[in-house]
């Protein structure tokens, strides 16, 4: 029986390194597109162009995906993993939008302000949806802050 128990305990240690793993490399994910939005030309985005932001919710779309194929009978693991990655991209799209908008050089024109508003839209749309199929509790990740940031 404590052969059993401790090959349990190492399948659970296992699939927490993973989560970690996944963690840390959407983390450095992050970390490539915040710079990204940094340094855009917000104030050159054409009508139809793409921006920083929608290549970070197509990062995100794959991820969730990849999660939700792979956990849908976890729950609980699925609410917890990717409550947390949303989280932190959320937390960090409001002081990078927030940087942008505010100490942008040059600074954003109302063209750039509207292309910022534009795509951060879509990303809230996308966490919205995500949250739900998740079914991860709204107010764990507050997706209606990432627009609040743009004035």
């Amino acid at each position: 029986m404590r052969q059993f128990d401790a090959f349990v305990q190492d399948c659970i240690d296992h699939r927490q390194k993973i989560f970690d793993k996944l963690f840390d490399i959407m983390t450095d994910v992050l970390e490539n597109h915040t710079r990204r939005i940094l340094s855009f030309n917000w104030n050159g985005l054409g009508e139809m162009d793409k921006g920083p932001l929608f290549d970070l919710t197509l990062d995100l779309a794959r991820l969730q995906k990849a999660v939700v194929d792979y956990l849908e009978k976890h729950v609980a693991d699925l609410q917890g993993f990717f409550g947390k990655v949303l989280k932190m991209y959320v937390e960090r799209l409001c002081t990078t939008t927030k940087s942008v908008a505010t100490e942008a050089k040059p600074s954003l024109t109302t063209k750039g302000r509207m292309a910022l508003k534009k795509e951060l839209a879509i990303v809230r749309n996308n966490m919205e949806k995500w949250v739900v199929q998740c079914h991860i509790s709204p107010t764990d990740v507050n997706v209606a802050v990432l627009e609040e940031q743009i004035k």
